[in-house]
């Protein structure tokens, strides 16, 4: 972990995995007095991705939760098994 300079967050730093070196961008800062928010971006990826590819429209279990989030169009409510099965595949 290493501290990087501010940027729209106030506070930056970059990640650093233990146990296979990929890289990951880490930022927060305070939206208001009783909300924060922070992000984890990958910015190298060292490993083979082993999870089946994204799709659209993403389905969620219990939905969004945050100031913003995307369209009706990207999401899509589905029960618990469907979501475990999503998040759980593994590429063909």
């Amino acid at each position: 972990m290493s501290t990087m300079e501010k940027g729209k967050e106030a506070y930056n730093e970059l990640w650093c995995c233990n146990k296979c070196g990929s890289l990951y961008d880490y930022g927060w800062s305070d939206f208001s007095i009783h909300v924060n928010r922070a992000f984890l971006k990958i910015k190298e990826l060292k490993t083979t991705d082993a999870g089946a590819a994204p799709r659209l429209p993403v389905p969620l279990y219990v939905g969004v939760f945050g100031h913003s989030f995307p369209g009706k169009d990207q999401l899509i409510p589905v029960d618990f098994d469907t979501f475990k099965n999503y998040v759980t595949a593994l590429q063909q």
